[in-house]
């Protein structure tokens, strides 16, 4: 497999084209580590724009927030409910 490597130097007299390119460097470093396709980066960035950027923003606390979410009653009832089932074995399992 040939593989190209193109190198481009930027003017420093040129602001505009050094701020927009690391924009795009910024948004493009947006992508590592955790998988996100380019839709759901633009989706998110989006949001951010229109809504800010939320206070706490980890894993832990948005799960926290989707459990506390999901726990509300409705009109119609809970949302979800625990259930414990038994098993072969004479145990229960919760879910």
């Amino acid at each position: 497999m040939n593989r190209m490597v193109i190198r481009t130097t930027i003017s420093i007299g040129s602001s505009v084209k050094a701020s927009s390119s690391s924009k795009r460097a910024r948004i493009t470093n947006l992508k590592r580590g955790a998988y996100a396709t380019t839709r759901a980066v633009a989706a998110l960035l989006k949001a951010a724009r229109e809504e800010g950027i939320p206070e706490h923003i980890s894993e832990s606390a948005q799960h926290r927030y989707r459990r506390a979410l999901c726990a509300r009653e409705t009109p119609y009832g809970a949302l979800f409910h625990d259930l414990e089932l038994p098993t072969p074995q004479n145990d229960t399992i919760g879910f």
